[in-house]
């Protein structure tokens, strides 16, 4: 074999049999391995999009040809028992021809459906009150996400599915005018963000990649729960401090998780941190406070998609905080001019300190 031309796998394989390097059985081991491999290997991403786009047609015609055929009347009992079976049949498919990206698109699009037809059956059969419907809708989405997520275990419907019952349980509180409760809401995202991505107990555990996709359905739910709770506080009527004082301790265990405790909590760096988190939680809009615990915890995990929110999310919640200021603009310049040159001073006094050299210097 001292031809340095390019030889092909067949050829390869020859060569070794015919100098006794490996005899039939081996040869048939290598090509089978060699037709797994290919038949493994992830198709480009361009593919995916074309057989998701027409998975997705297909279960919309397939769903109007359904309606066309006027199988489907406008009752209740009717759109209910279609939702189940869409849902059934999505939940079937996805089981036994998840592997096949069509197949998994599909029972995708069917599953949506059968989320939209049982909702909206729930809406029609609430009780006539203030918030009955999007309690009824509310209520549905949760169990069908807690039924689902341990049958139905592809992530995006995962995802999805646990974003739609966030999503409806805090329009429910708005609506309900329970908007106090939106604290208590974002305390339990804020806790369920720290115990799925910053805890090595939990990520050491069988089921974390199973929880992964609540886990980012919590954190778009806090981001979403946050601006409406910032945007729209005087019209909810509820104050912003009590979400400040609990984002901000999460922010400050957060940081202490990030530098792996230690003597992290007697040195100088964490004064600075403390002092920082504090003033923010004082003066500050909560979303600042969410998107620099994303910003920590994507750093220190090395999470490419919540560092990426958090550095969008911070400008937005700056913006936020500019146009939540109650001030005439004169002064809201002011106040942007004094920051700025409080931030530039700030910067150039910890560059100068000791531990921030040797870290510059390591």
């Amino acid at each position: 074999m001292n031809d340095t031309d390019d030889i092909s796998v067949g050829e390869l394989l020859w060569r070794l049999e015919m100098e006794g390097y490996v005899d039939e059985l081996g040869i048939g081991r290598v090509a089978a391995h060699l037709r797994d491999a290919e038949a493994e290997r992830p198709s480009p991403w361009y593919l995916k999009a074309m057989t998701a786009i027409g998975a997705w047609l297909a279960g919309i015609f397939f769903l109007g040809f359904v309606a066309c055929t006027g199988i489907v009347d406008d009752s209740p009992p009717s759109l209910g028992a279609w939702g189940a079976i869409l849902l059934a049949a999505a939940v079937t498919i996805w089981r036994t021809l998840g592997r096949i990206e069509f197949a998994s698109q599909f029972a995708l699009a069917l599953s949506v459906a059968a989320h939209a037809l049982l909702i909206y059956v729930a809406t029609e059969v609430a009780p006539d009150w203030d918030g009955a419907e999007t309690g009824a809708a509310a209520l549905v989405a949760v169990a069908l996400s807690v039924v689902l997520y341990p049958v139905y275990r592809d992530l995006v419907h995962r995802f999805l599915s646990s974003l739609l019952a966030i999503g409806l349980v805090i329009g429910w509180l708005v609506i309900e005018g329970s908007s106090h409760l939106l604290h208590v809401a974002i305390a339990m995202q804020i806790v369920g963000i720290c115990v799925l991505f910053a805890s090595e107990r939990v990520r050491r555990l069988r089921i974390a990649r199973a929880l992964t996709p609540l886990g980012y359905a919590l954190v778009v739910s806090l981001l979403g729960t946050v601006v409406v709770t910032a945007l729209a506080s005087s019209e909810i009527g509820t104050p912003l401090w009590p979400s400040s004082v609990v984002l901000a301790i999460a922010l400050l265990y957060l940081l202490g998780w990030a530098w792996e405790w230690g003597d992290w909590l007697r040195s100088e760096p964490a004064l600075w941190a403390v002092g920082v988190v504090v003033l923010l939680g004082a003066v500050s809009t909560p979303g600042l406070l969410v998107a620099l615990a994303l910003l920590v915890i994507g750093h220190a995990s090395e999470n490419r998609i919540l560092e990426g929110l958090g550095l969008a999310f911070l400008p937005v919640f700056v913006v936020v905080f500019y146009y939540m200021l109650d001030v005439d603009l004169l002064t809201k310049s002011a106040i942007l001019l004094a920051s700025g040159a409080v931030l530039l001073a700030a910067r150039h006094f910890a560059g100068r300190r000791p531990w921030a050299r040797a870290e510059e210097a390591a």
